[in-house]
């Protein structure tokens, strides 16, 4: 069948956490179906992807957007009174294109990228296009929580947000038939805003590619050989990863280089603000900057920590790590939408102490600990491997194009 795709980011290449979900979703419509692509492409060193994506699609639309432009129209949306999210993404140029599109195509099912996307798909829509809005997370809950973490104007900026964008995503989610999230956890955290919604909330799972994220990989040690390694991974301007490591940094590296003098802190990832970067005048703290392969920094670190107080969905850093089969210690708040066995297949810590601790016995524990890792791979190949995720999707598509009575928005009351 003939698809229309929206994204508010490129989804290719797949080298950061909503690209890499959004390019599976290509991939697996592009396996099937006859492809029409409307993204964002907010990275100038992206255009160079276009010709790929090109190939792939019968028709592609891509609009560039500046970090300038993101401002003003952000700015817009305070002042008119809507969400920033939605704001940021409107382009006239790209609803005449979605228009032209269902003019002149046989579109039987549209397929919107986070509820950013959500505004292109309006009342006009002939009633048996099939419509998926995959969220992903309930974003709005992330303002909320970053909002009660975060003082001043910057805090009532987000704390705005967070409410808008639930008075967003509520209209929105009437006008398409399935609603999808990665995660039960985010699902019910989504209806708890839109109860009468229920019906139309599907889980499908963020995945990890456990053939490319395998232990069996072979690599040089890009960290020396001068001590057991502890590695956070992640994009380091992105505020709750900066706070993440901060944490770990200052609250729990000292406890542990108490006992263990030669452990080091590597902090893996692009983007590294002002505040990370002076991170590494610390002891035993190492700011590692992006790299081309995260795999041999996972590989050869002794153990992975995620220690997010604020976390949406399912962070790609945790299952990354565990199809390494790398012993994993993270927060409460960092697991919440992943499916797991606490102790059996990853270790959970809240406090500075019991972080030393885990760690301490993940770079001690031996078997067991290698027990717990080869578990936690094995977690991923059965529940998150993205071969079985893009199988979900054909099978999700397959069923909405074209949709029954019974899946149309209206009949959803």
């Amino acid at each position: 069948m003939e698809i229309l795709f929206l994204v508010h980011r490129i989804p290719f290449p797949p080298d950061k956490g909503d690209k890499i979900r959004s390019y599976h979703w290509l991939n697996a419509l592009a396996a099937r179906h006859v492809l029409h692509l409307g993204c964002f492409i907010d990275d100038p060193e992206d255009r160079r992807y276009l010709p790929e994506l090109r190939r792939r699609c019968a028709s592609l639309h891509a609009v560039s957007l500046s970090s300038w432009q993101k401002k003003l129209r952000a700015v817009r949306g305070v002042l008119g009174g809507a969400a920033v999210t939605a704001s940021v993404y409107r382009d006239r140029g790209l609803a005449a294109w979605v228009k032209q599109r269902f003019a002149a195509d046989h579109i039987r099912c549209v397929i919107a990228y986070s509820s950013a996307m959500a505004g292109y798909v309006g009342p006009w829509l002939r009633p048996e296009v099939g419509r998926i809005l995959d969220f992903v997370d309930a974003d709005a809950e992330k303002w909320r929580l970053l909002g009660e973490r975060t003082h001043g104007l910057t805090g009532v900026l987000y704390r705005r947000e967070a409410l808008r964008l639930i008075e967003h995503d509520r209209k929105a989610v009437g006008r398409f038939n399935i609603a999808t999230f990665v995660s039960a956890a985010e699902a019910e955290r989504f209806q708890a805003f839109v109860p009468e919604r229920v019906r139309q909330l599907r889980v499908l799972r963020n995945g990890v590619d456990a053939r490319f994220f395998t232990p069996e990989l072979e690599s040089a040690n890009p960290y020396g050989s001068t001590g057991p390694v502890v590695a956070f991974t992640g994009i380091m301007n992105y505020w709750p990863n900066e706070e993440a490591v901060i944490w770990f940094a200052t609250s729990v590296l000292p406890r542990l280089r108490a006992d263990i003098p030669s452990l080091r802190f590597a902090i893996v990832g692009r983007s590294p603000s002002s505040r990370v970067q002076h991170l590494a005048s610390l002891a035993g703290v190492r700011v590692v900057g992006g790299v081309a392969d995260i795999r041999p920094y996972l590989a050869h670190a002794a153990a992975v920590v995620v220690p997010l107080r604020v976390a949406i969905g399912i962070p790609n850093k945790i299952l990354e790590a565990m199809a390494m089969a790398r012993p994993v210690i993270a927060s409460p708040e960092a697991v919440r939408g992943v499916d797991f066995v606490p102790g059996r297949e990853l270790m959970i810590a809240r406090a500075a102490e019991d972080f030393a601790t885990a760690v301490r016995d993940a770079l001690t524990g031996g078997p067991r600990i290698t027990a717990m890792a080869r578990q936690a791979r094995q977690r991923v190949l059965l529940d998150y491997d993205w071969e079985t995720v893009e199988r979900q999707m054909q099978r999700m598509v397959g069923e909405i194009g074209g949709a029954s009575p019974a899946l149309r928005p209206g009949a959803i009351a």
